[in-house]
């Protein structure tokens, strides 16, 4: 399982990601995240492998 509880992320003084929360289950599939260009997607992915330092409680178990 792959949850995020109110994932924040300030890019300068730019608030990208705003209160982001989601519960993807993790057994061996493979999903996509969709949205128009500049929506956040790469940020998202970024803040939650840890290449961005997004504020918020982010679990991987």
């Amino acid at each position: 399982m792959l949850e995020t509880k109110d994932l924040n992320l300030f890019l300068g003084n730019k608030h990208v990601l705003k209160n982001i929360s989601l519960s993807i289950p993790v057994r061996g599939e493979i999903i996509g995240i969709m949205g128009a260009n500049g929506a956040g997607k790469s940020s998202l992915i970024k803040s939650l492998i840890g290449e961005f330092n997004a504020t918020g409680t982010k679990l991987l178990y």
